[in-house]
């Protein structure tokens, strides 16, 4: 439906959607996500809504962590937060740090992800 409309907004909220799907009930092939990825980046930077440019960036990362892809998921996080920065919107920051979080207990990376997790990643206004 979101294609028939041909609306940035509604197709990025679709792509959530989907890439929301694929971790819980039903993975895509690798090619198929990173298609799938690109598209819904490219959706949520067009639509120019903060709040979706944001979760589709969580989404992405969670979906990382599911495919056991750390690196993609911690640049997935760190682009959260650098996306949350230059919208001046904490709630990307949170997301971002929820993230480095979760893989640091799934994959057992405390030291990494502690140092990982300097003033400078901090936005200003937390510093």
């Amino acid at each position: 439906m979101a294609e028939r409309l041909g609306d940035n907004h509604s197709r990025a909220y679709a792509l959530a959607g989907a890439i929301q799907v694929s971790t819980l009930a039903a993975p895509k092939q690798l090619d198929e996500f990173e298609t799938l990825k690109r598209n819904a980046i490219q959706a949520a930077y067009d639509s120019s809504d903060p709040y979706i440019q944001i979760w589709i960036r969580y989404v992405i990362g969670w979906e990382e962590i599911h495919r056991g892809r750390i690196n993609n998921a911690r640049d997935a996080a760190n682009d959260l937060m650098r996306v949350g920065e230059s919208l001046n919107d904490p709630r990307a920051i949170g997301l971002g740090l929820y993230l480095l979080g979760w893989i640091a207990l799934i994959f057992g990376l405390w030291q990494s992800e502690v140092e990982h997790l300097t003033a400078q990643d901090l936005p200003a206004a937390e510093r």
